[in-house]
């Protein structure tokens, strides 16, 4: 079982080319879904009902980015400051109260203007639906952790969450001479994805990461997910650069010196997500592509679900086999089988705030 929660939080929100909307995170916390709206706050989701999602409310969190949650806590930025957040939700009610702050872990978030207080009571059952739509990414990891990591530009900070209402940093943050863009774990092992690279850390010791190895590729965008022994990133052109659009599937048997097995040519490749042999791409408007990976020298591309937006990210719930994709300014649902594999809408909503 992993001992760990991933907080992602990176300098800037990305924009949708065509749309100009900003990008937030989801984050699935048992059956809630919390929607990130960059700077404004976060979007709260009742999952219950998988056919029939509901939206609780909003929180009001100036400065935000992006969401994690342990049992009924749930983090994210206020500006440069990490908070943790009670959410209670009864039948009759919600209600979130501002637990604890810790000041200055994103520096790179902090606010040149005068910065805006988070609300005595964030929670609000609505919220002026004026401004319009809003895209997200996803990402899932499990819940009942110890051990959360946070991201910022070129740094990887530990924090200790065994008491989720009291998160505290634990040593000093490790540098790493790349340009951050993702964190996943797998086993005993963190694996960041950065614009020239994979690092892999050793978390024999979760609370002090080790370096161990590096898988090197040109300077380009890169989401990375490992299962087992396999890795799985997406490589996209930076403005500008040279490079291959493609899904790239790497030996990470040996972790001192990761292999690339093989590379799919893709259109716009972002985000990711696997579940055992079946392997989730998201590839711009070319939509959503589900692929079988248990031969990696030589993958099947099984089903393209093509959507109405930009097809941008996913979370894979396996032991629900439900994956999350997000495209235009919806999350839509489907149910897949292992066996059988095939895409099957369960449900679709929008994201506003």
């Amino acid at each position: 079982m992993k001992n760990y929660l991933l907080l992602f939080l990176l300098m800037v929100g990305i924009s949708l080319q065509a749309q100009d909307i900003e990008l937030g995170k989801i984050f699935v916390h048992k059956d809630v879904i919390f929607v990130s709206y960059p700077n404004e706050g976060v979007m709260v989701v009742n999952n219950s009902d998988i056919r029939n999602p509901e939206v609780s409310g909003y929180m009001i969190i100036p400065g935000n980015l992006e969401v994690v949650a342990k049992e009924d806590v749930f983090y994210t930025n206020h500006y440069e400051d990490l908070v943790a957040i009670d959410y209670n939700r009864s039948a009759r009610e919600s209600r979130a109260i501002v637990l604890h702050r810790i000041p200055n872990v994103f520096p790179n978030r902090a606010s040149r203007d005068e910065k805006i207080p988070i609300p005595e009571e964030p929670f609000s059952g609505e919220i002026d639906k004026s401004k319009g739509g809003s895209m997200a990414c996803m990402t899932r990891h499990e819940t009942n952790k110890n051990v959360m990591y946070a991201i910022t530009d070129k740094q990887l900070k530990v924090l200790n969450i065994s008491n989720a209402k009291q998160p505290r940093l634990v040593g000093n943050p490790i540098n790493i001479n790349d340009q951050i863009e993702t964190v996943y774990c797998e086993g005993n092992r963190l694996f960041v994805g950065a614009r020239e690279g994979v690092h892999v850390y050793s978390l024999n010791n979760p609370e002090r990461p080790q370096f161990v190895g590096r898988y090197r590729h040109q300077e380009m965008q890169d989401p990375v997910v490992v299962e087992g022994n396999r890795g799985y990133l997406t490589l996209r052109n930076l403005s500008g650069r040279s490079g291959n659009n493609q899904l790239q599937i790497l030996d990470m048997s040996n972790p001192a010196n990761p292999r690339r097995l093989n590379s799919i040519n893709m259109t716009n490749p972002q985000g990711l997500g696997v579940d055992g042999s079946l392997l989730f791409v998201c590839d711009g408007r070319a939509g959503l592509k589900m692929y079988n990976v248990a031969n990696a020298s030589s993958p099947t591309l099984l089903q393209t679900q093509r959507l109405n937006g930009n097809t941008y990210d996913v979370i894979v719930l396996g032991e629900y086999n439900v994956v999350m994709c997000v495209s235009g300014n919806e999350v839509v649902q489907y149910r897949y089988r292992s066996r059988a594999p095939h895409l099957t809408e369960l449900s679709r909503f929008g994201i506003s705030f």
